[in-house]
């Protein structure tokens, strides 16, 4: 190896050997996830649930999803009615079911974080609602 060539060895190898140190001496990239996000747990597919009844719903939120949400019924992905509009983002409400709402298979439940950003999911796949003597 030739004199060019070694020095053109030992710089690649001196700055290579800068950057592991940089590498090692920085501090930890933290990339932890914290974008504000909500997941509907329950009511889920499938459930058969009767006018009178108390419906649990339930949800998980993670990042800063604002401490109140609004819960909504929807049927056949429109809006049914308002469960409530400003409760608590504690991950769980109940509510009884009145008994003017339609028998029918196509129901979900949609959470929305009262947040700038708005953030909301919707139950997974329809559930039923039925008269409380048409199970």
């Amino acid at each position: 190896m030739d004199r060019l060539s070694r020095r053109i060895v030992c710089a690649v190898f001196m700055a290579l050997s800068a950057f592991v140190a940089v590498l090692v001496m920085a501090p930890p990239i933290s990339i932890a996830d914290d974008t504000p996000a909500i997941k509907v747990i329950e009511p889920d597919a499938g459930d058969l649930l009767l006018m009178g009844d108390r419906m649990k719903i339930r949800w998980k939120s993670s990042g800063d999803a604002g401490s109140h949400v609004r819960l909504e019924l929807l049927r056949a992905n429109g809006l049914c009615t308002v469960i409530d509009t400003k409760t608590a983002n504690d991950g769980k409400a109940s509510w009884t079911i009145p008994p003017h709402l339609e028998s029918d298979v196509n129901y979900s439940v949609r959470v929305i974080a009262l947040t700038p950003a708005h953030n909301q999911d919707t139950s997974r796949g329809k559930f039923s609602i039925m008269g409380a003597g048409m199970h």
